[in-house]
């Protein structure tokens, strides 16, 4: 089954604020690089939902 952009924005506009939503978790891990002494964030899970909500926001 296949969503449309639109279709989508247009179903989070039409529910009521009894509805929830509910986006599940997304998983990182933090770690510091040797050479630079930062702190690097890598996402191990969640990554489709990441982009998911990235292409929404761009959309509107």
């Amino acid at each position: 089954m296949e969503c449309t952009v639109d279709e989508i924005l247009e179903d989070l506009k039409s529910n009521s604020e009894e509805d929830t939503h509910v986006l599940g978790s997304i998983v990182v891990i933090q770690y510091r690089k040797l050479i630079d002494q930062l702190y690097e964030t890598e996402v191990v899970d969640g990554q489709q939902r990441l982009i998911t909500i990235s292409l929404l926001l761009w959309a509107m």
